[in-house]
Formats: C-alpha cells, sequence, structure tokens
C-alpha cells in the first residue's frame, strides 16, 4: 500500500485541500460538522488569527486516509520550548479532531500519521484538548504514539450526554425517569396557562436570513442567567463567530434553530447542527423570568420527538460537561480528555534553554565578562 505524509501549512494551502479533507470527513467516525473544511478554517480565523494551521495529513495514492488538524506559532524558533501545538478547540468548540477513514483505520495508517509528526519541531509539545480518547481511532492513534515519541499524559475534562431514541419513543420515555416525566408534564401545563405555546424548528434557511435568526437567539440568552454573569455570547465578543459558524452549516443544510414560543414570543432556543444522523446541541438559553417553568427541558423534549418521529437522527450530542439539565434525557455518556503529547527532543531542548537562561543571568550579573 503507496501511502505518503504530508503537513499542510496555512489556511490558504489548506483550502486547495478542501475537498479531500471533507471526503475524508464523510468517511470518518467524526460526526460533527465543525470538523468540515469550511467551518475549521472560519473557526480559526476568528478565534486564532495568529495561529498557522498545520494540517498533518496521510494520503493513500491520491485519497486522503487520516489527517489531524493543529494550531501553531508561524516562526517556531529553535530555543521556543515553552510553546506547543495544539488541537483547535476551547470553551466556544471544537473544530479540532482526528479524521480516520474507517476503511484504512489500522495500525498501519495511524503508525504513519504518527511519523509525520516528525516533520513539526521535534522539541514542541502537543497540546490535544477535548478529545474523546475512548474511541477507536484515538486509541490506535495514542497507542501508536506511545511506540514511536513517548507516553501521553491524559486527564479527564468532562462527560458528555447522549441521547439515543432509535427505539420507539414509548421505549425511550421508559428510560425517563418517573419523577422528571411528571415535571415536564408540569412544565408543560404551567407555559400553557401562560399563553400558547409554539415551537419553531428551522432547517432550511435562505443565507440573508441566518442574521437575523441568530440575533433572536441571542436576545434570549441576554435575558437569561448568563446575562449576569456576563459569558453571553454578545458580552464576549463571538456573535460574529456564531454568525459566520450558522452560514457555513447552512450552506452543507448542517443547521437546526429551535425556538420555543409563548404567545409569539421568543423564550427558549437551541442552536445546533445534524452530522451522520446526530444532532449536536451547541448553545441552550431561555429567558430567565420563565425558569421556573423550565423552557429549556420543554424545548428539548419538543425537539427530541421531532428528531426521532422525523427520521432525521436517531442520536443526540449535548456537546458540554453533563449538567441536571441534560443528565435527565441521556441514555449514556461519552468521555472527554485533555492530552499533553511529548515531542521527540523535549529533554533537550529544556536543557538547552536552561543553559542559555544561567548563562544570560550570568552575563547580567557581569560574572561571565
Amino acid at each position: 500500500m503507496n501511502m505518503r505524509t504530508i503537513v499542510i501549512r496555512g489556511k490558504q494551502e489548506f483550502k486547495k485541500y478542501f475537498h479531500h479533507w471533507n471526503q475524508l470527513w464523510e468517511a470518518s467516525r467524526v460526526t460533527s460538522p465543525c470538523c468540515q473544511a469550511e467551518n475549521l478554517v472560519a473557526g480559526v480565523e476568528s478565534l486564532w488569527p495568529h495561529k498557522e494551521l498545520l494540517v498533518v495529513a496521510v494520503f493513500r495514492e491520491s485519497e486522503l486516509v487520516a489527517g489531524i488538524p493543529l494550531l501553531g506559532s508561524p516562526s517556531f524558533t529553535g530555543l521556543d520550548v515553552w510553546s506547543s501545538i495544539e488541537l483547535p478547540n476551547c470553551e466556544w468548540g471544537c473544530w479540532g479532531d482526528l479524521l480516520v477513514h474507517k476503511e484504512f483505520e489500522s495500525e498501519l495508517t495511524l503508525a504513519k500519521l504518527v511519523k509525520a509528526f516528525d516533520k513539526l519541531p521535534s522539541h514542541l509539545m502537543l497540546r490535544l484538548n477535548l478529545v474523546p480518547k475512548n474511541q477507536p481511532h484515538w486509541k490506535l492513534f495514542l497507542e501508536e504514539y506511545e511506540k514511536q515519541r513517548g507516553a501521553p499524559h491524559c486527564s479527564p475534562a468532562y462527560d458528555v450526554g447522549l441521547i439515543k431514541h432509535s427505539t420507539n419513543w414509548e421505549q425511550f420515555e421508559s428510560q425517563l425517569s418517573s419523577g422528571f416525566k411528571k415535571k415536564l408534564k408540569k412544565y408543560e401545563r404551567k407555559l400553557s396557562e401562560i399563553g400558547r405555546i409554539d415551537i419553531e424548528i428551522a432547517s432550511n434557511f435562505r443565507e440573508s436570513d441566518i442574521e437575523s435568526y441568530m440575533q433572536r437567539a441571542f436576545h434570549i440568552e441576554a435575558r437569561s442567567w448568563k446575562d449576569s454573569s456576563e459569558t453571553t455570547i454578545e458580552f464576549m465578543g463571538k456573535t460574529r463567530l456564531f454568525i459566520q459558524q450558522a452560514i457555513e452549516l447552512a450552506r452543507k443544510g448542517n443547521l437546526v434553530i429551535s425556538f420555543l414560543r409563548l404567545d409569539g414570543k421568543d423564550i427558549a432556543f437551541d442552536f445546533g447542527m445534524i452530522g451522520k444522523e446526530t444532532y449536536h446541541s451547541w448553545k441552550i438559553g431561555y429567558d430567565q423570568a420563565y425558569a421556573k417553568c423550565a423552557p429549556g427541558q420543554y424545548l428539548t423534549q419538543a425537539t427530541t420527538l421531532y428528531f426521532h418521529e422525523s427520521g432525521i437522527c436517531d442520536n443526540q450530542d449535548t456537546l458540554g460537561p453533563i449538567s441536571g439539565a441534560t443528565a435527565n434525557w441521556s441514555t449514556s455518556t461519552k468521555a472527554i480528555f485533555n492530552i499533553t503529547l511529548p515531542g521527540k527532543m523535549l529533554g533537550a531542548a529544556l536543557g538547552l534553554k536552561c543553559i542559555f537562561y544561567i548563562k544570560t543571568k550570568l552575563r547580567q550579573n557581569s560574572f561571565l565578562q
């Protein structure tokens, strides 16, 4: 099997490989549409404008069969040992994952990918944050990395709630606790006492309308508990990031935005995306004035039922750390880790750095004049 490895350097160079990357995404285990090429580059441009995109890739003939996107400094110096190369993942979202073609998910392919890391500065550590390391392709990668370059250090980040409802709806509901089902009925009754309940689930968009949909979501979040904690998308200056991500998702038919309205007023939203029959709930929020009616829970019930009945997806990924709200719905969990991988020459580089540091300090004190 003829395999070759390359490191694609920079966003402009990577754009030449968009088609290859998206084909690999389709053939991989990764389901998040944010890991497709267009969303990946838009996320990097918005959140890490001064970082260089480095895509380590394995080709089999002309077909891309494995790849991982990383961020590094545009110019690494030989003594820049405190820097690291990292995945483009953070608290705002995850754009970086390990993509491996399922037909070529083997020790050979992953060994080739790890070997390609020799083309990066050998003294730098790799920080792979927010990684589902228990998935088969990640296990293979970490095993091969340890063989070639040293043992990874893995620390748990959080668990993500997963909702699976491929069985009939009655069977799915039977998995929910009786206490929680009673609460859902109570929430519906309270909402209906206030006004008329309407659910809007939008998945077909004109590009010119996307910003207005997103602004509706931002306005609800501004009336949520997040406003007092100053963590809303608007307060943190991330509105353009999410609007641009929504535009890219809509172009591929991945975007879903849902609203709960009470007498025509938006009181809850769920902003998410569908990839490979999995719905990823990226942002959800509700008007704090209706907190006693749990509008977020009511909207989750409505969207879950819609996804099940329409056959659009059988699985839902709640993305962030599991909470009391998402635990009520989850049928299983997915463990997320932060991983640090040693560089091949980290020890030597650190020693060199220390020597230069000591010599500099001695010169400053006139001991080496």
